[in-house]
Protein backbone atom coordinates (compact mmCIF):
# COMPACT_ATOMS: atom_id res chain seq x y z
CA UNK A 1 0.00 0.00 0.00
CA UNK A 2 2.91 2.63 0.92
CA UNK A 3 4.54 1.41 -2.39
CA UNK A 4 1.41 2.86 -4.39
CA UNK A 5 1.17 5.91 -2.30
CA UNK A 6 4.91 6.54 -3.23
CA UNK A 7 3.92 6.16 -7.02
CA UNK A 8 1.18 8.38 -6.63
CA UNK A 9 3.28 11.28 -4.85
CA UNK A 10 6.31 10.89 -7.85
CA UNK A 11 3.09 11.28 -10.27
CA UNK A 12 1.79 14.38 -8.75
CA UNK A 13 5.25 16.07 -8.53
CA UNK A 14 5.79 14.92 -11.88
CA UNK A 15 2.29 16.17 -12.97
CA UNK A 16 2.60 19.63 -10.70
CA UNK A 17 6.01 20.54 -12.48
CA UNK A 18 4.73 19.91 -16.55
CA UNK A 19 1.48 22.29 -15.40
CA UNK A 20 4.23 24.61 -14.07
CA UNK A 21 6.33 24.75 -17.11
CA UNK A 22 3.30 25.02 -19.70
CA UNK A 23 1.48 27.90 -17.97
CA UNK A 24 5.54 29.63 -17.85
CA UNK A 25 5.34 28.68 -21.84
CA UNK A 26 1.58 29.93 -22.19
CA UNK A 27 2.80 33.26 -20.89
CA UNK A 28 5.87 33.60 -22.99
CA UNK A 29 4.41 32.98 -26.08
CA UNK A 30 1.65 35.04 -25.27
CA UNK A 31 4.00 37.77 -24.87
CA UNK A 32 6.38 36.95 -28.03
CA UNK A 33 2.87 36.36 -30.18
CA UNK A 34 2.28 40.26 -28.99
CA UNK A 35 5.37 41.59 -30.27
CA UNK A 36 5.80 39.77 -33.07
CA UNK A 37 2.44 40.33 -34.66
CA UNK A 38 3.39 44.46 -33.42
CA UNK A 39 6.64 44.11 -35.44
CA UNK A 40 4.32 42.50 -38.74
CA UNK A 41 2.09 45.08 -38.83
CA UNK A 42 4.51 47.98 -38.56
CA UNK A 43 7.04 46.53 -40.07
CA UNK A 44 6.65 48.10 -43.71
CA UNK A 45 6.35 51.46 -42.47
CA UNK A 46 9.92 52.31 -41.14
CA UNK A 47 10.50 51.98 -37.77
CA UNK A 48 8.83 49.77 -35.52
CA UNK A 49 7.97 50.62 -31.92
CA UNK A 50 5.45 48.57 -29.87
CA UNK A 51 3.94 50.36 -26.12
CA UNK A 52 3.88 47.59 -23.99
CA UNK A 53 1.08 49.09 -21.72
CA UNK A 54 -1.29 47.68 -24.73
CA UNK A 55 -0.42 43.84 -23.49
CA UNK A 56 -3.02 41.53 -23.03
CA UNK A 57 -3.04 41.84 -19.81
CA UNK A 58 -3.42 44.67 -16.85
CA UNK A 59 0.11 45.78 -15.54
CA UNK A 60 1.25 48.76 -13.76
CA UNK A 61 5.08 47.78 -12.89
CA UNK A 62 7.52 45.80 -15.09
CA UNK A 63 10.73 44.61 -14.11
CA UNK A 64 13.84 42.66 -16.39
CA UNK A 65 15.78 40.56 -13.97
CA UNK A 66 19.49 38.54 -15.00
CA UNK A 67 22.61 38.66 -14.39
CA UNK A 68 23.03 40.99 -17.07
CA UNK A 69 20.73 43.67 -15.70
CA UNK A 70 20.54 43.22 -11.66
CA UNK A 71 23.53 40.94 -11.42
CA UNK A 72 22.91 41.14 -7.32
CA UNK A 73 19.51 40.61 -7.51
CA UNK A 74 18.82 36.74 -8.22
CA UNK A 75 17.76 35.43 -4.62
CA UNK A 76 13.76 34.81 -4.41
CA UNK A 77 14.33 37.44 -1.30
CA UNK A 78 16.22 39.98 -3.08
CA UNK A 79 13.74 39.83 -5.75
CA UNK A 80 10.75 40.10 -3.46
CA UNK A 81 12.65 42.41 -1.55
CA UNK A 82 13.38 45.03 -5.34
CA UNK A 83 9.78 44.51 -6.68
CA UNK A 84 7.70 44.74 -3.15
CA UNK A 85 5.55 41.21 -3.92
CA UNK A 86 6.24 38.04 -2.27
CA UNK A 87 7.96 36.14 -5.48
CA UNK A 88 8.86 32.73 -5.26
CA UNK A 89 12.03 30.81 -7.11
CA UNK A 90 15.47 32.03 -7.40
CA UNK A 91 16.96 32.68 -10.98
CA UNK A 92 19.64 30.72 -12.16
CA UNK A 93 22.56 31.96 -14.32
CA UNK A 94 21.28 31.87 -18.29
CA UNK A 95 17.88 33.11 -16.74
CA UNK A 96 15.74 36.10 -17.87
CA UNK A 97 12.88 37.02 -15.51
CA UNK A 98 10.48 38.89 -17.06
CA UNK A 99 7.87 40.17 -14.01
CA UNK A 100 4.78 41.99 -14.23
CA UNK A 101 3.20 43.63 -11.27
CA UNK A 102 -0.86 45.02 -11.06
CA UNK A 103 -1.20 46.59 -7.89
CA UNK A 104 1.49 44.90 -5.81
CA UNK A 105 0.59 41.20 -7.33
CA UNK A 106 2.23 39.76 -10.02
CA UNK A 107 0.29 39.34 -12.92
CA UNK A 108 2.51 37.73 -15.39
CA UNK A 109 5.75 36.36 -15.33
CA UNK A 110 8.48 35.04 -17.96
CA UNK A 111 11.36 33.00 -17.25
CA UNK A 112 13.67 32.18 -20.61
CA UNK A 113 16.87 30.81 -20.78
CA UNK A 114 19.29 32.95 -22.90
CA UNK A 115 22.19 32.55 -25.36
CA UNK A 116 25.35 32.49 -23.84
CA UNK A 117 29.23 32.14 -25.47
CA UNK A 118 29.97 28.68 -24.75
CA UNK A 119 26.85 27.07 -23.78
CA UNK A 120 26.45 23.32 -24.98
CA UNK A 121 22.87 23.86 -25.89
CA UNK A 122 22.76 27.85 -26.31
CA UNK A 123 18.73 28.97 -27.45
CA UNK A 124 18.77 32.67 -28.64
CA UNK A 125 15.62 34.55 -27.15
CA UNK A 126 13.12 34.62 -29.19
CA UNK A 127 12.33 37.90 -27.55
CA UNK A 128 15.37 40.15 -26.09
CA UNK A 129 15.85 43.42 -24.59
CA UNK A 130 18.88 45.73 -24.68
CA UNK A 131 19.73 46.85 -22.06
CA UNK A 132 22.20 49.67 -21.13
CA UNK A 133 22.82 51.98 -18.07
CA UNK A 134 19.80 54.23 -19.30
CA UNK A 135 16.99 52.11 -18.33
CA UNK A 136 14.82 52.12 -15.67
CA UNK A 137 14.78 49.83 -12.45
CA UNK A 138 11.38 49.42 -13.56
CA UNK A 139 9.37 50.29 -16.13
CA UNK A 140 5.35 51.89 -15.96
CA UNK A 141 2.83 52.06 -18.44
CA UNK A 142 4.14 55.39 -19.30
CA UNK A 143 7.48 54.40 -20.34
CA UNK A 144 7.17 51.29 -22.08
CA UNK A 145 7.83 52.36 -25.25
CA UNK A 146 10.19 50.13 -27.36
CA UNK A 147 11.79 50.26 -30.64
CA UNK A 148 11.47 46.42 -32.33
CA UNK A 149 14.37 45.90 -34.30
CA UNK A 150 14.80 42.00 -36.21
CA UNK A 151 18.37 40.37 -36.71
CA UNK A 152 17.25 36.76 -37.83
CA UNK A 153 15.23 35.15 -35.46
CA UNK A 154 15.32 37.40 -32.34
CA UNK A 155 12.80 40.77 -32.12
CA UNK A 156 15.46 42.89 -30.12
CA UNK A 157 13.27 45.88 -28.16
CA UNK A 158 15.46 49.17 -27.61
CA UNK A 159 13.81 51.50 -25.22
CA UNK A 160 12.53 55.11 -26.18
CA UNK A 161 13.66 56.97 -23.15
CA UNK A 162 10.62 59.75 -23.29
CA UNK A 163 12.65 61.45 -20.09
CA UNK A 164 14.75 63.48 -22.81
Amino acid sequence: MSYLRFLKGIFFVFLSIMCLLQCNNHQSDEFDTFIIRKYEICNKRGDCYVDLKNLPFKWDKFYIISENHFPEILKENDISFLTKTDYQGDIKQNQRLLLFIYKGQIVHKIINKYKKEKLIDPQPLKIDFYIDNKIPVYFSNENANFLIKKNRDTYMLYWKNTDN
